[in-house]
């Protein structure tokens, strides 16, 4: 026997309602167990599974049960018993276990086995039993199919069977009927032989012996025609004489018949009498008186009638009648002993009868409880499975022919529980992994939506410091063509002031020079922030094509979320009750992908709305790129017409005009420039405004994506 390590004798205890569920191969390799009986024997699953059953084997369980078990199970046969297991630690626990045959084509295919708590007093009943079959003091006991039981002699067994009890009752009534048989045949040959009797000891000799009567008076009769036929004119004494010698042959042949039929006793005596009455009566009076006919002496054949024939035939008619009297009086008593023993047989046949036919009646009761019973119990039996009551106790039956039955309700009843059980631990473990799989999900969804939000924030955070530079650049090209637009003011109001006061070309000329070198860097300062506007613009509308990049990446994750949601329905549509609870999540899911993807086209049409505004900011500022470039060359004009002033005076008014003309231009451009500055600012402030609403909503989907996840991992 497996030698699975030391045990402590420390015994762990489980739930009265824990099923204990497991299926081997039909070599005794674990296939399937259940979270149970994982728990509580100490192994993993996977220790559980591939490994021989016998790894939970306790040493204190005596050979003789495994031996039943794998005897019984072979047949095709359940088995169950009392089982002590050992768990991983050396620890015990204590199991009712019923083991089930998976036949397939005819042959076991592997073995379930379903265990549960038992009693306290089972416990102990077991652990005596199993401590005599380790000592070897376990004499006279035995274990079949998982039950101690004592030995028995096989004719016992039989006995106890159904088709022995009926074999025993149905010998005991043809006993009985044989009995009955036997006394009716001996009554009728009582009454045959008694009737022979009769008819041959009594009725054809008293016959007989009526016969030699009339005869004897006939031959009497004869002697007295011979003696009338001697007399002249009598008649023919020779045909008399003829008929009287024939008279007497006879009466001498049933004579002899009669001698044959003598009976001791009484009978004896009178047919003794008989013999020499009829004897003296033949030859003295018949003979004598045939022979004095003969001699034709009448006279003397009328006297011997007279004197001897005729008393000698009252003799043998008297013994004649004694023994007719004797036979019918023989006849009567033996008639009626007859009679006595044909009333008796008809009595012990009525009596045995009556014993065959209780005898028949207690054979059909005993067989109708002995079968009613089991069937009763059987009707109970399939009423529990039917209502899955597991804990319904289906016992052994007594009767042999009703065990095989109980065996198979207990192995249906088992194979339900497993099934039943097996259901369990198949739907907690696909939940399990669908738990799991939906964690790895969310796990991967939650990454990728914080990498997308962080993606967003970060390009909203860049956008706006973008939308800050442009208002701010905005801001200070406003305010420098504000100046630009008050120097040229003042150019002009000089250049007026030339005709006016020409003392005071001079200065103006100096002046004008100096304001023409600060239109110039004011010029060139604005082409430079120009040129800075237009980068600004041009990275804001990299973020922004980078946003509709993030936007799409979140309308591809809100599109695989509703595809998930919608295939979590259906799952749960087809997990009925159970997914009910999961249904309203998928739900929420769905309205979340849906409220994302109606968010992700609001961004997506503040983003197109910010590319517009940010294309038409970059074309103002290419026109104001150009117009600085037209005042920087005015200014380049006025430099030249201030040097070339000194040169040709003549030229003084008219250089002045051309220089107020440019002036004007410049005053013109650079209030252009100016208004496409204030809308910059207003398009920043807008783009300002999208970046932080383009946050606020990666913020929100961000925390929403949290807590459906959160839901989901509860």
């Amino acid at each position: 026997m497996r030698d699975n390590g030391p045990v402590t004798q420390r015994e762990v205890d489980f739930p009265e309602n824990t099923r204990l569920v497991s299926r081997t191969d039909d070599k005794g390799r674990i296939t399937f167990v259940n979270a149970a009986f994982a728990a509580i024997s100490g192994f993993s699953e996977e220790e559980l599974t591939g490994s021989a059953h016998n790894i939970v084997r306790h040493p204190d369980m005596p050979q003789e049960a495994f031996a039943d078990l794998w005897a019984t199970l072979k047949s095709g046969n359940p088995w169950r018993g009392l089982v002590k297991n050992r768990t991983k630690s050396g620890d015990h626990y204590w199991v009712r276990a019923d083991v089930m045959p998976v036949i397939e084509d005819g042959r076991p295919a592997g073995y379930v086995s379903i265990r549960s708590k038992p009693s306290r007093a089972e416990i102990a009943e077991a652990e005596r039993a199993y401590r005599l079959f380790r000592d070897g003091k376990a004499h006279g006991l035995a274990i079949e199919g998982g039950s101690v039981v004592r030995r028995v002699p096989a004719w016992r067994k039989w006995l106890g069977s159904l088709g022995g009890r009926l074999a025993v009752q149905t010998g005991a009534t043809l006993a009985l009927l044989a009995l009955v048989a036997a006394i009716g045949l001996a009554a009728l040959h009582t009454a045959d032989s008694t009737l022979q009797t009769l008819h041959r000891d009594r009725l054809v000799p008293t016959a007989q012996l009526a016969e030699i009567d009339r005869r004897m008076r006939v031959g009497l009769d004869d002697l007295v025609r011979i003696a009338a036929a001697l007399e002249p004119g009598g008649g023919d004494a020779a045909a008399a004489v003829r008929d009287a010698e024939a008279n007497r042959d006879a009466i001498a042949a049933i004579r002899k018949t009669v001698r044959a039929r003598a009976v001791p006793g009484e009978g004896a005596d009178l047919a003794n009498a008989f013999e020499t009455s009829t004897a003296r009566y033949a030859a003295e009076g018949l003979a004598s008186g045939i022979k004095l006919g003969q001699a034709g002496d009448a006279a003397g054949l009328d006297r011997h009638v007279a004197a001897t024939a005729r008393p000698l035939l009252r003799d043998a008619e008297t013994a004649i009648n004694r023994l007719i009297d004797f036979q019918q009086r023989t006849a009567e008593a033996e008639f009626l002993h007859a009679d006595d023993l044909a009333r008796l047989s008809v009595l012990a046949i009525a009596a045995l009868f009556a014993i065959a036919c209780a005898v028949a009646v207690a054979v059909a009761w005993s067989v109708r409880r002995a079968v009613n019973r089991p069937l009763a119990r059987m009707s109970t039996h399939f009423a529990a499975i039917a209502n899955r009551d597991d804990d319904h106790p289906i016992p052994e039956e007594e009767i042999a022919e009703f065990r095989h039955t109980s065996r198979m309700l207990r192995a249906m009843q088992g194979l339900l529980g497993y099934a039943a059980q097996e259901k369990i631990e198949i739907d907690r473990r696909s939940t399990a992994r669908a738990k799991a799989d939906l964690h790895t999900l969310a796990d991967t969804l939650e990454s990728r939506v914080h990498s997308v939000v962080e993606e967003v924030g970060q390009a909203s955070r860049h956008l706006a410091d973008s939308a800050r530079t442009l208002s701010k650049n905005a801001d200070i090209t406003r305010e420098r063509s504000h100046a630009v637009q008050e120097q040229a003011e003042e150019v002009r109001r000089n250049v007026d002031s030339v005709a006016a006061a020409t003392h005071e070309l001079a200065a103006a000329e100096q002046e004008i020079s100096r304001q023409v070198v600060n239109t110039a860097e004011i010029s060139l300062n604005a082409s430079r922030q120009a040129a800075d506007t237009r980068a600004a613009v041009g990275k804001l509308s990299e973020s922004a094509t980078r946003i509709g990049e993030i936007v799409a990446v979140i309308t591809e994750v809100a599109g695989r979320t509703n595809m998930l949601a919608l295939n979590a329905t259906i799952e749960a549509t087809r997990a009925g009750d159970a997914g009910k609870g999961f249904a309203v999540v998928a739900g929420e899911v769905k309205a979340l992908a849906h409220q994302t993807g109606r968010a992700t086209e609001d961004i997506s049409r503040q983003i197109r709305a910010i590319q517009a505004e940010t294309e038409t900011t970059v074309a103002a500022i290419n026109r104001i790129t150009t117009t600085i470039s037209e005042v920087s060359e005015v200014s380049s004009a006025v430099a030249a017409a201030v040097e070339e002033q000194g040169v040709a005076t003549r030229e003084i008014a008219r250089s002045v005009n051309e220089v107020a003309l440019g002036t004007q231009a410049a005053s013109e451009n650079v209030a252009v420039v100016a208004r496409v500055a204030s809308d910059t600012e207003t398009m920043a402030m807008e783009v300002l405004t999208s970046a932080d609403t383009l946050r606020d909503a990666a913020q929100v989907l961000d925390r929403e994506v949290s807590n459906f996840l959160a839901g989901i991992r509860r």
